[in-house]
């Protein structure tokens, strides 16, 4: 994760991520303006059958910010043969216009 401060201070930043209870599940901290890691332990993957939504806060200095995220993996996979787009490691079938 990058926080960007406006001033391009190196400031210390602090992110919390938090489970529908309101529980911290995972906690990372870096200096703004710097890419730092942090891992949150086996969440529950968005999808369009189960929209999981987990709600955040992130502190740089006095400023805190609040948001939501969801977790997955987006990619393409050959499927039979065929190339698919999927997510979260299984087969989604998009229909548009362009499909």
């Amino acid at each position: 994760m990058t926080v960007h401060s406006s001033d391009e201070s190196a400031g210390s930043v602090s992110v919390k991520i938090y489970d529908e209870s309101g529980n911290t599940i995972a906690e990372g901290s870096g200096s703004a303006d710097s890419a730092f890691q942090f891992k949150v332990d086996s969440p529950k993957l968005w999808s369009p059958g189960s929209p999981t939504l987990y709600n955040l806060t992130v502190t740089l200095g006095d400023d805190t910010v609040g948001a939501y995220t969801g977790f997955r993996t987006i990619e393409k996979g050959v499927v039979n043969g065929i190339t698919r787009h999927l997510l979260n490691g299984e087969v989604l079938f998009t229909f548009g216009t362009l499909e």
